[in-house]
C-alpha cells in the first residue's frame, strides 16, 4: 500500500505481510551496516538521497511481531525485523532533531525475507529540503529564560522516555535546529533539554523580540 502526498513527494508504503509467512519465519535479516546500505541505495535509485542523508547518521532497532504488534528485542539475533532510522547531517556542527529525536521522519523496516518485494515491508519518508546558502543571523534568548520557560510547561515535550512519575533530572542543553513533519521555510534554532531515562524537550532558541 503506497500513500504520497503529491505537493512534495513524501511517502508511506507498507505491504501487508501479518498472512505471509514466508516474510514470517525468514532469518535472513540484513546487519546494520547493510540495513543503512540498502536504505540509501533504496532513495538513491528513486532520486530522493539528499547530501544531508548521505551523509548523516543511522539508528537502528531490533524488533520481532507478537502477532498484533511490534516489540523490541535487545539483541540481532532476537529480531524478526530491523528498523533503521535515517537522520540528517549536522548543519554548523548542531544537531537536526525530528519532532521525537528517538524517531526519524525516514525510517526504512526490512525482512529476513531474500524476496525483493518482501525484503522492505515499511518505508516512510518525510523530507523537505533545507536552502543552506539562505540564512540569517538572530539573538538568541538566555539559556536561563529557556530554562525557566521549561520549568513553567512552555516547552515542547519531544520524547518523555521512561519518566511516567514526572520528575525528571536535566543532565545537558544544547543549542540544535528543529526538523518539522510538516512544510517550513526555515530550521528553527532550539534549546534542547536531555534528561534521564530518554527524555528530551526542545525550547525554541531565538529571542521572541525578532519572532513577533
Amino acid at each position: 500500500f503506497l500513500e504520497i502526498d503529491i505537493n512534495n513527494l513524501n511517502f508511506h508504503l507498507t505491504y501487508d505481510f501479518r498472512n505471509d509467512q514466508e516474510v514470517l519465519t525468514s532469518k535472513n535479516l540484513p546487519n546494520n551496516q547493510q540495513a543503512a546500505q540498502e536504505a540509501k541505495n533504496f532513495l538513491a535509485s528513486t532520486g530522493l538521497l539528499s547530501e544531508d542523508l548521505a551523509n548523516g547518521t543511522a539508528e537502528f532497532e531490533y524488533l520481532r511481531f507478537d502477532g498484533t504488534q511490534f516489540v523490541p528485542v535487545a539483541s540481532y539475533s532476537e529480531a524478526e525485523f530491523i528498523r533503521v532510522s535515517l537522520f540528517r547531517a549536522n548543519l554548523d556542527e548542531l544537531r537536526i532533531f525530528p519532532p521525537n529525536p528517538k524517531k526519524s521522519l525516514i525510517f526504512f523496516l526490512f525482512s529476513g525475507s531474500r524476496a525483493p518485494r518482501k525484503r522492505i515491508v515499511e518505508i516512510s519518508y518525510i523530507y523537505f529540503p533545507v536552502e543552506r546558502e539562505i540564512f540569517g543571523t538572530y539573538p538568541l534568548k538566555p539559556v536561563t529564560q529557556a530554562w525557566n520557560e521549561l520549568n513553567q510547561g512552555q516547552a515542547y515535550i519531544a520524547n518523555l522516555g521512561q519518566n511516567e512519575s514526572g520528575q525528571v533530572t536535566i543532565r545537558k542543553v544544547y543549542l540544535g535546529y528543529y526538523d518539522a513533519d510538516t512544510p517550513q521555510q526555515y530550521l528553527q534554532p532550539i534549546y534542547v533539554f536531555e534528561g534521564d531515562r530518554d527524555f528530551f524537550a526542545y525550547v525554541a532558541a531565538v529571542d521572541p523580540k525578532w519572532t513577533e
